[in-house]
């Protein structure tokens, strides 16, 4: 079996350096970032029974 050609054709580049401070972003803060949620309802209405 042969590998597709078109497999390594969308990886990002690695990044040799971490990105600089730009905006909200705080690169020192970078290993409190490790993930994001957000829960919402369709209703229109708060609550907390989703959760």
């Amino acid at each position: 079996m042969t590998t597709p050609q078109y497999r390594d054709a969308h990886r990002a580049p690695a990044l040799s350096a971490p990105p600089t401070a730009s905006g909200l972003y705080e690169p020192a803060a970078e290993h409190d970032a490790c993930g994001v949620a957000f829960v919402a309802t369709l209703r229109g209405t708060p609550g907390r029974d989703i959760v």
